[in-house]
This record gives structure tokens, sequence and C-alpha cells, in this order.
């Protein structure tokens, strides 16, 4: 998948979900968060994010601000929502809803 169509779908998904300033990198970004407050592993972040000097990626070990944190959860929330949703109607869809 090229950059463009990654942007698109960001833009896409971003209006869905309410967030229509989503942008790649902040998808990148948040990831890595995850991953580093999961694992506690700056090198597995370092490898992940392709970058070839680990002071690169300290930036990530730093203090994660609330209003970051507050961010990837409410992208989280919509998202599950969404795709919740989506699920559900493609199940109808396919005669597969609740019994009427």
């Amino acid at each position: 998948m090229i950059g463009k169509n990654i942007s698109r779908l960001c833009k896409v998904y971003g209006r869905i979900i309410g967030c229509p300033e989503l942008k790649p990198h902040d998808l990148r970004h948040g990831v890595a968060m995850e991953v580093l407050e999961q694992h506690h592993d700056l090198e597995q972040v370092r490898a992940l994010l392709g970058h070839a000097r680990i002071d690169t990626t300290q930036i990530y070990a730093r203090i994660r601000p609330p209003q970051l944190k507050r961010a990837v959860s409410f992208y989280e929330e919509q998202a599950t929502r969404v795709l919740g949703e989506t699920r559900t109607e493609i199940s109808v869809a396919n005669g597969r809803g609740a019994e009427r």
C-alpha cells in the first residue's frame, strides 16, 4: 500500500469516527506509544518504526502526555464502535442478523 492510499484511508475513517484531521503519522505515533507502554522495550519500538538510531526513538520514552493518551483512547473507542457497527451491517446484509 502506498502513502497516498494510507492518507486517504485516514481521511475516510477519520471522518467516520469524527476525527477528520487523522493523519498516518498520528497512527504511527500512537502504535509506537502503545507498543512501548505494553512491552517497555525501546529497541522493539525502534525496529517497528525503522529508525536507524536508538536516540531517534528515545522521544517515545519521554513522559507520555495525558492529552496524547486521551487522543489514542478516543480513536480506539471510535474505531471499535464503527467496526462493530460495520460488522453488524454486513451480517444483516448477508442474512445473519438476529431472528425477527
